[in-house]
């Protein structure tokens, strides 16, 4: 039975034409409760600019896998599901196939943007904290498994712009 699933995820870079790769993916059900997590080793160093926004170290990511080992379990979680990510448009093309396997995906931060827009006449900050702030909801305190919370941060919102437009998105 289909799902809905939300993954976040960290990379070394902007867009995966420019060599940026995945290096932390985490992924949350419906209920909160975490569905996959990895750390990801990347196949080049790590930037330092990449180190502070990240947060990660070239340490904690040594004994990591690569993705090409990380993918096919992700790919079965994924496979037939809806996946809800804060910004789709920047984490898609990081996966085979912009995640294809997955029965749809949902951009959050794109739907709160509309919903806001709606409500206010202008287009607010692309950041989840201010979704997270302007829908009631409290940043969730670091986690050792950031994406995992990251992940949580997306469901958050998404499950407060569902009560709030009385729908599904």
């Amino acid at each position: 039975m289909p799902v809905t699933l939300f993954l976040e995820c960290e990379t070394t870079g902007f867009h995966p034409t420019l060599g940026a790769e995945v290096v932390e993916v985490g992924v949350v059900n419906d209920a909160g409760q975490r569905v996959f997590y990895s750390l990801v080793r990347p196949s080049r160093r790590l930037a330092r600019i990449t180190k502070s926004i990240i947060g990660l170290t070239e340490a904690e990511l040594r004994a990591a896998p690569r993705f090409a080992q990380v993918w096919p379990q992700l790919r079965r979680h994924l496979a037939g599901q809806e996946v809800v990510i804060w910004n789709a448009a920047f984490d898609r093309p990081f996966f085979p196939a912009r995640m294809r396997c997955a029965r749809k995906v949902v951009c959050a931060m794109r739907m709160f943007r509309q919903a806001y827009h709606t409500r206010h006449g202008v287009r607010p900050q692309p950041f989840i904290g201010f979704a997270l702030e302007y829908l009631g909801k409290r940043r969730r305190r670091r986690m050792k498994e950031r994406c995992v919370g990251y992940a949580l941060e997306v469901r958050d919102v998404w499950g407060a712009l569902r009560r709030a437009t009385g729908s599904e998105l």
